[in-house]
């Protein structure tokens, strides 16, 4: 039995289910509002997100990034801000071509 090399595991915000920290999107917060850091070397701390839509709008239904960042309760996290930056992280011509299909069943990338 062959044992594959695994980098750093993460927890998806949104669905709970851990994944290999490379296939999520890193978001953190500054004072403008949440960034996501796509190369994953921003300081402080960071919610991870699978680049699925469902994850992203579970992540806002559980208010679940606010408590990843512990953000406190004056810093009310804005989901529009949260989609915004998710979206404009994730430009179409990113999107490999076998998962542009996929585009159409809910997930982002």
């Amino acid at each position: 039995m062959t044992v594959g090399v695994r980098g750093p595991v993460r927890t998806c915000v949104g669905c709970r289910q851990q994944a290999d920290k490379r296939n999520l999107l890193r978001i953190v917060w500054r004072p403008a509002g949440p960034i996501v850091d796509p190369a994953q070397v921003e300081p402080g701390r960071g919610a991870y997100l699978h680049r699925d839509e469902r994850c992203l709008q579970l992540a806002i239904k559980r208010r679940a990034i606010g408590r990843a960042l512990r953000l406190s309760p004056g810093q009310a996290v804005d989901p529009r801000a949260v989609t915004a930056a998710v979206l404009a992280a994730l430009p179409a011509a990113s999107v490999p071509v076998e998962q542009a299909t996929s585009r159409n069943r809910g997930t982002l990338a």
